[in-house]
């Protein structure tokens, strides 16, 4: 059973993707069809929640839910990875370092 307390899983298949994020005690659903139009986006964090899901929703999330993870990857199995960019700061004034200074390392390349 999936069942995570922190993190993100997305499921993907002909029908679209399954999304959800948990993290701080809750967990938000997102679901997109085929075209990756989203469908229905909401709280599942209590049993309240996901019985107010639509019931094509409902199915959607029992396929995820009843994945056993492991190891693994079968023949199917395709990895993939975003790169998202950070988290806007709020710093207002240029850092002192210059990067171009000896002392300083440069920036990790990606």
């Amino acid at each position: 059973m999936l069942n995570l307390a922190e993190g993100n899983f997305i499921f993907s298949d002909d029908s679209g993707s399954v999304e959800v994020k948990a993290g701080e005690g809750k967990r938000e659903l997102t679901v997109k069809n085929a075209k990756g139009d989203m469908t229905f986006q909401g709280p599942i964090h209590s049993v309240a929640d996901r019985e107010k899901l639509p019931p094509e929703v409902k199915v959607r999330l029992h396929k995820i839910e009843d994945v056993e993870l492991n190891d693994e990857p079968g023949e199917d199995f395709e990895f993939e990875t975003a790169v998202e960019p950070p988290a806007k700061t709020k710093i207002s004034e240029p850092l002192e370092q210059d990067w171009r200074d000896e002392r300083a390392s440069p920036p990790p390349a990606f």
